[in-house]
């Protein structure tokens, strides 16, 4: 039997939109076409092992719903290959194959049938079905009638009767009351315990980063990013709330930037040489559009031979430190993968050797889509992220940085969990956390008193601003979080270079294990989430073992332990 419970290899599905139902026809009589393509799906690939537990996350429209309905054979595929080795039990979208005009109990029937149980297999069954959804006084009722929050309750407890190898989920648990809730998740816990694979969608990126065991984000119907579910946490919240396409640019397949040459180590795919050591020579560097030459696939190609830059070579696979740009905005270095810019394009760019390979953001012809390309070096992109770019924000920077005493804005150098998004409206130069006499620490003492801080500069004029602090853990959960507004404690107009320093002194009653401080800055008035600066996992700090309690715990709860015999 196969190690692997599933395997998607360069899956794609491709749907027909007509403007007009009778274009269908016209299309159809004429040969000619009357549609345009929309791609649900675009190369997916990824396996799930058995014993996994794997997370989909996805904005409205990222092709999640369809991924696990091919998955699950409900629908079908334009192309690629789907393998699932083992028997299936899927809880897609809500109610999926129950019908409305059935009771409750005619459903579980339906649905026992759908999952490939025999008839005599549910009658033993159906009593248990109808205990664990809580449904006992409705189950003869029309499935119509039911809420929401009930019918999720029937479609799961069907679901996960069978003791299916692979259960798949789509959000249903999303739905019903917390009690519920809680019960299908220690029923899940229960089936992963014993060695099954899980795949679950969820828009919770908390849920799937202490559930899961790895994960993975779609976007416009291809792999996003993948890999540690906490870390993609922070991913999937500056996808919602971040810069969005620019976001998007750069981060698009980041696990596959990183590059293995043979007989060395993986490495990251960029390496950003400081920038104050490379004044020699030009940070960016115009391509005449002209010299651009059709490759293969997406892939285009440029001769650098009269630039004074050298590119990545075997012996050294971090050379380059220039990134490509497309009007301004930074592509996503593939570096030696150059098969995958061939094949799936969207961006990507190496810089090798004398010679520069390149897809387009949208893969158009760079020769006629009119954009600008040039290659930047990154110590100077990272510099214009950071401030904007602008003279005036530089100088706000750094005259922020000298009342500071600080030479650098403030970084947990080493930390691979941090992530970072904002609108650039506000930066934080400066956080960590002080102990007695306003030390910084990284090892606490459970039961102490501590001050969460952080220092943020003002690009802009601000009306009304929050800022705060979040406690994770390393799967990411959240332990405590506190920011200006559930303390009443909003700043008003706030001016341009201002810096806003936040506080807040606490009792570390957290004990044993390594923990993530997350900091932010947001517009408190704004009807969506803006954050101006947010950094999870901006800092990891350890809490020394409390003794006299589990091992285990996360809490101390300074208690007063006593046992009395009373004969």
């Amino acid at each position: 039997m196969s190690d692997m419970a599933i395997q998607v290899q360069n899956l794609s599905k491709l749907y027909k939109v007509y403007s007009k139902p009778r274009d269908m026809f016209v299309e159809l009589v004429t040969g000619k076409p009357r549609h345009r393509e929309f791609w649900a799906l675009r190369d997916i690939s990824f396996d799930v092992a058995r014993g996994q537990v794997v997370g989909v996350l996805g904005r409205n429209g990222a092709g999640k719903s369809t991924l696990l309905k091919i998955i699950t054979g409900t629908l079908d595929k334009t192309a690629g290959n789907v393998k699932v080795n083992g028997r299936i039990s899927s809880i897609l979208e809500l109610g999926t194959g129950f019908n409305p005009e059935y009771t409750g109990r005619e459903n579980v029937y339906m649905g026992g049938l759908v999952i490939g149980l025999t008839r005599s297999e549910i009658d033993k069954k159906i009593d248990w079905i109808i205990e664990f959804s809580e449904l006992r006084d409705f189950i003869d009722q029309p499935f119509k009638t039911y809420s929401s929050g009930m019918q999720a309750r029937l479609t799961f407890s069907t679901a996960v009767c069978v003791d299916p190898d692979l259960l798949i989920i789509d959000e249903a648990l999303s739905v019903g009351d917390a009690r519920f809730t809680r019960k299908s998740f220690a029923k899940i816990d229960e089936f992963r315990k014993v060695g099954g694979t899980i795949l679950l969608v969820s828009h919770n990126s908390n849920q799937v980063a202490s559930f899961c065991d790895y994960a993975l984000i779609l976007e416009n119907g291809r792999v996003f990013d993948r890999g540690e579910p906490s870390r993609l946490r922070g991913v999937y919240y500056d996808l919602l709330f971040g810069k969005g396409d620019e976001h998007v640019a750069s981060a698009l397949l980041s696990e596959e930037t990183q590059v293995r040459e043979e007989g060395a180590e993986v490495v990251s795919a960029l390496a950003v040489e400081p920038f104050d050591t490379i004044q020699d020579i030009e940070t960016e560097y115009m391509l005449d559009v002209s010299r651009i030459k059709e490759e293969n696939g997406f892939c285009w190609q440029v001769d650098l031979a009269d630039l004074p830059i050298e590119g990545d070579s075997s012996e050294e696979p971090r050379r380059s430190f220039f990134v490509l740009c497309e009007d301004g905005h930074s592509l996503c270095s593939g570096h030696s993968l150059h098969d995958m810019i061939r094949n799936g394009g969207r961006g990507l760019f190496s810089h090798w050797g004398k010679q520069l390979f390149f897809s387009t953001s949208e893969n158009s012809d760079p020769r006629t889509n009119g954009r600008k390309y040039s290659l930047k070096h990154a110590g100077a992109l990272e510099e214009e992220r950071n401030v904007g770019g602008s003279q005036e924000r530089c100088a706000i920077r750094r005259a922020a940085l000298k009342k500071l005493g600080l030479a650098r804005p403030f970084a947990d150098e080493g930390n691979t969990h941090q992530t970072r998004y904002g609108n650039g409206k506000a930066e934080f130069l400066d956080y960590g956390i002080l102990g007695e006499y306003g030390k910084r620490v990284r090892k606490l003492i459970s039961g102490k008193k501590y001050t969460l801080f952080s220092h943020a500069v003002f690009y802009e004029d601000a009306h009304a601003v929050s800022a705060g602090f979040t406690i994770n853990t390393l799967q990411g959960t959240e332990l405590y979080g506190v920011n200006s507004v559930e303390q009443n404690k909003i700043v008003n107009d706030i001016s341009k270079g201002c810096i806003l320093e936040t506080r807040a002194t606490v009792t570390m009653w957290i004990t044993n294990g390594l923990y993530f401080l997350t900091i932010a800055i947001a517009d408190s008035e704004a009807e969506m989430d803006i954050q101006y600066d947010q950094r999870f996992d901006a800092l990891q700090f350890e809490i020394e073992m409390r003794s006299g309690i589990h091992t285990t715990s996360i809490v101390n709860l300074d208690e007063d332990f006593s046992v009395n015999l009373l004969c």
